[in-house]
């Protein structure tokens, strides 16, 4: 993913977050915690899904089961430019 692109859902909603940080250089495990509270908020219904529901996201599955390691895999398939 690259960083300039606008995405629904949760890696969308990561990178803005990254972008109104001001860009910094981001652990996987700080990209990780954003992404857990990105998916808790659109689940609140903050933020855009886009199509998906949350619901029935991998990520939010993943993340209602604590499943760090699939998260951390999550994270890398999105290829942030910060990682």
């Amino acid at each position: 993913m690259s960083c300039d692109l606008l995405s629904a859902g949760v890696a969308g909603g990561v990178a803005q977050r990254w972008r109104q940080a001001g860009k910094p250089s981001w652990t996987l495990d700080e990209t990780v915690r954003i992404a857990i509270h990105v998916d808790a908020q659109l689940c609140q219904g903050i933020g855009d899904w886009g199509t998906k529901p949350p619901h029935k996201t991998k990520f939010h599955e993943a993340a209602l089961r604590g499943d760090y390691s699939y998260m951390c895999k999550w994270v890398r398939s999105c290829s942030f430019c910060w990682l």
